[in-house]
């Protein structure tokens, strides 16, 4: 259904956001900055279906880099290292490591 009802540009579209998604969200330290899809996303004209799929992939999107910008705020204090940081590159294992490298983030052993 969702194949008749979506343009085969819209469906490239959606493949791209999960490929690519810095291309769509930038990070929080950003945010005046727009993204090259902004005028697409925010100005395009599509169908029901596809407002549907593209908001549902979008809001994804902004969650996983508000998700991101919580554990780069936890784990760093100054701006500047948060600045360095490449958007979307980060992995579970790697938080995981860091939080086992730095001494303030380990459990204090009973």
């Amino acid at each position: 259904m969702r194949d008749r009802f979506v343009s085969p540009q819209v469906r490239i579209l959606l493949e791209r956001m999960d490929l690519y998604p810095d291309e769509f969200v930038r990070p929080f330290e950003s945010r005046h900055l727009e993204t090259k899809w902004n005028d697409i996303l925010h100005e395009g004209r599509f169908n029901l279906i596809e407002k549907f799929f593209i908001k549902r992939k979008y809001v994804r999107l902004k969650r996983q880099a508000t998700r991101d910008a919580i554990m780069a705020t936890i784990m760093y204090n100054e701006k500047e290292d948060l600045e360095e940081l490449p958007r979307r590159r980060w992995t579970m294992k790697a938080i995981q490591d860091a939080m086992m490298n730095n001494p303030r983030m380990k459990m204090k052993q009973k």
